[in-house]
């Protein structure tokens, strides 16, 4: 209620901030009694009794938050209604609870007054229970004192046991390492003792064979006596044992070395050759070093054995053969006999590690010699002796080295037997730095291939091709699948660059880019050729300059074709070769897609040839129709005779397709492309021939059309009637009906100069549409000649 009177008299005061609150008809309590005259009100009793109160502009959970403000209630009240009927609301809601306020009092008013003469004399009872209480308290708290100090003591009796527990598991582990220490000495592996093990080997017949089953029995022993050692190496005691344990270390690591090599036929001297001169079988051999390697591996120190194995058996050979006179052959600079270094090391590999490598691939665990010893051996040699095998300045040689290093790697890998193995040896530190090494000198090798096959190719493509002689038969010695020599040298490139000498396949990524930017490059060069130039000089005679002419156009286009059936089947032609680098078939797929999608390109290159084709016959044949047409007018004009026989530039027309399509090369291109041959000569007749017929029949319109006008006006000059005799319209227009008459035999015999597998191009002439336009253009012809000559209709 307090909330409510505050808001209220925060939005009175912004109305009428100069006046008091002498209107407030709210009821006011004062000292806990009620207002004499507004609970009494009649008033106020009629218009709230009997009703709960609900405001219409404001909820009145709002002033029950705890969060509640002023300010924010008069904020968001202002957005939605006037801040007057805001403070009418509140008036009424004041007034309200001011109301409910005194019903309440007044409802319960006996009980508040009975309150005060029912409490006399509670301070007695009151006194009377706190003596009780107190005493009560003082003996719980006594109580819970005396659980304390028995917890208390509870506690330091259990560390006390607690410690004694550790001291006598300390003293056990003591009597656990002395015992172990005494029993592993009892071995008598010192060199004080070892005349007593060689009684005892001789009792068992073998000397080296029990000794590593000693050795094996006493490692077993030691990693007992190192965890025991590892949980008390805090202690004074084991700290004083210390000099013992490591005499121990040495005198079994000496032995081990000396089984070993002993078991491998070692001679005492570390570098020097084997020796065969030990009397143990092949078998017991096999036992001794089996059980060198089971007691390394138990003491959990196989990097020794593999490292003992490194200098003593691998680093002596290897040593010898990777060297730079085996490199060289004789030959200064020279790296010829890499291949034979490589087939050497796998060699040696198969022959005098065959032991040992069966027994750590098969029999004993934990061992990886490809991977820990061969490999990292060969590769300081190679790096400390034979670094010039790295040099990328010589290409081909870089090629031939690397390739052959690929094959000795992939030959460790293959003398792996489980798959750990082959990860293993890719992921060795030495093999990843070795081939960090030759990458580094892969960009440099790509980089001079790069320049060496693009200058290539962009030299044969800034030669001009010669003009072609389609009158003459293709020469034996020319290619018969490329006719351009820039379709021929592109795939020389694409031959070079995936060919077993120069493709790598680390950089599979940059010789496929520069793949697709040689074939990108022979586009370009090819539709510019086929596309005629704008001439730079404005008064030439010719619009357009052509570089290549027709013929050219007709061998790009065999060439477009066929290179486009090669590209589809490049991925298999290119990679698939016995002697190409093995891809993955992710890989291949992707650069399958590649070419594939070079191969679409060059066919929509292959259309563009082909419309060219179209144009340049087309505007042969029709370049000279004006002009023909124009002497036929001005020589009826001269003698106005009726015409009987076609003209003779008619049969002209058609013969560029005719001699250009007949010509012993052109034949021959179109042979050696099958059948798609026959459909591009279907398709370019057809078109051709709709296309020269559209010419003719526009070139025909406009000379009929200019003699009528020309007719029309003279005799408009001449202000005289039309005479009965022929006119220059009527004897040019049947002189039109004869040529176009004429212009259909030729064209049905161009069209049996070939033959169409796949059905003629114009199989009907009488309906073929363009040439059924031509007659319906030049019928006035038809009816000059019918009425004159007293003949047959010609045209029906």
């Amino acid at each position: 209620m307090l909330a409510v009177r505050q808001t209220a008299t925060s939005l009175s005061s912004l109305f009428s901030p100069g006046t008091s609150d002498n209107n407030n008809n709210t009821a006011t309590i004062n000292n806990g009694e009620s207002s004499p005259s507004t609970p009494h009100s009649p008033h106020s009793t009629a218009l709230y009794s009997g009703s709960r109160h609900q405001p219409r502009y404001f909820s009145k959970e709002a002033f029950s938050k705890t969060s509640f403000n002023v300010d924010d209630f008069i904020s968001d009240c202002r957005k939605r209604v006037p801040l007057e009927n805001v403070v009418s609301d509140l008036k009424e809601y004041s007034l309200f609870l001011d109301n409910e306020l005194v019903e309440l009092i007044n409802k319960d008013y006996t009980d508040f007054v009975n309150l005060s003469t029912k409490l006399v004399g509670i301070d007695q009872v009151i006194e009377n229970l706190r003596t009780p209480l107190e005493k009560l308290r003082k003996d719980v708290l006594g109580v819970h004192s005396s659980i304390n100090e028995s917890v208390i003591f509870l506690r330091e009796k259990l560390n006390e046991k607690r410690e004694l527990a550790k001291k006598k598991a300390c003293l056990q582990l003591f009597l656990n390492v002395n015992e172990t220490l005494q029993k592993i000495e009892n071995l008598q592996l010192h060199q004080s003792s070892q005349s007593s093990i060689e009684e005892e080997n001789e009792a068992v017949g073998n000397t080296h064979e029990a000794t590593s089953n000693l050795i094996q029995r006493a490692a077993n022993d030691f990693n007992q006596l190192l965890f025991y050692v590892s949980k008390t190496s805090e202690f004074p005691f084991t700290k004083l044992l210390i000099p013992r344990i490591e005499a121990i270390k040495r005198t079994m690591k000496e032995v081990l070395e000396n089984l070993l090599s002993n078991g491998l036929n070692l001679d005492s001297n570390p570098f020097g050759p084997k020796t065969s001169t030990s009397t143990e079988s092949e078998e017991e051999r096999e036992n001794i070093i089996a059980n060198c390697l089971r007691t390394y591996s138990a003491m959990d120190n196989t990097h020794e054995a593999e490292k003992f194995l490194r200098m003593r058996l691998i680093h002596p050979y290897a040593s010898k053969v990777v060297t730079l006179e085996n490199l060289e052959k004789g030959k200064r600079g020279s790296t010829d006999g890499l291949r034979d270094i490589y087939q050497t090391l796998l060699k040696f590999i198969d022959n005098d590690l065959k032991l040992v490598l069966n027994l750590t691939q098969k029999k004993v665990k934990g061992y990886n010699l490809i991977a820990n010893t061969v490999f990292p051996e060969v590769k300081d040699l190679i790096n400390t002796r034979l670094s010039v095998i790295f040099a990328a300045g010589i290409p081909d040689v870089f090629h031939k080295n690397y390739r052959e290093t690929l094959e000795f790697v992939e030959g460790l890998e293959e003398r792996c037997t489980r798959l750990e193995e082959v990860k293993a040896l890719r992921e060795h530190p030495s093999c990843e730095d070795f081939f960090r090494t030759w990458n580094r000198n892969l960009s440099v090798y790509f980089g001079i291939r790069f320049g060496e096959i693009s200058k290539r190719f962009e030299s044969v493509l800034s030669v001009k091709l010669p003009q072609p002689n389609f009158s003459q038969k293709q020469e034996e010695g020319e290619s018969k699948e490329f006719r351009v020599k820039w379709s021929q040298e592109l795939w020389g490139c694409l031959e070079r660059c995936w060919s077993s000498q120069v493709f790598v396949r680390e950089l599979i990524d940059r010789f496929l880019s520069l793949s697709l930017q040689l074939v990108s490059r022979y586009r370009s060069a090819v539709l510019s050729a086929v596309t005629p130039q704008k001439s730079s000089q404005s008064g030439s005679a010719k619009n357009d300059e052509e570089e290549y002419g027709l013929e050219h156009c007709l061998l790009f286009y065999h060439d477009l074709y066929k290179m486009d059936q090669k590209l589809k089947l490049a991925s298999s032609e290119l990679l698939m070769r016995e002697d190409s680098p093995k891809i993955s078939q992710r890989m291949y797929d992707i650069v399958a897609a590649c070419f594939r999608e070079s191969a679409s390109e060059l066919g929509d290159l292959k259309k563009r040839v082909e419309e060219q084709i179209h144009q340049r016959l087309t505007d042969k044949c029709a370049k000279d129709l004006p002009t023909a047409l124009q002497l036929v007018a001005t020589q009826f004009r001269l003698r106005k005779t009726i015409p009987t026989t076609s003209s003779a530039y008619v049969k002209d027309i058609l013969n560029p397709p005719r001699l250009f399509f007949t010509s012993p090369t052109a034949s021959d291109l179109l042979h050696n492309l099958d059948l798609a041959g026959s459909d591009f000569l279907k398709r370019i007749l057809e078109n051709l021939l709709s296309a020269v017929t559209d010419k003719y029949i526009d070139a025909i319109t406009k000379q009929l059309t200019k003699t009528a006008e020309q007719e029309s006006g003279l005799m408009r000059l001449n202000n005289a009637a039309k005479k009965s005799g022929l006119t220059n319209y009527e004897a040019i227009s049947a002189q039109a009906f004869l040529d176009a008459q004429r212009f259909g035999d030729e064209v049905s015999s161009l069209i049996s100069c070939f033959s169409f597998p796949n059905g003629s191009p114009v199989p009907n002439l009488e309906l073929f549409s363009p040439y059924v336009k031509l007659l319906q253009a030049v019928a006035k012809g038809n009816e000059v000649l019918v009425s004159r000559q007293n003949s047959a209709p010609l045209l029906e």
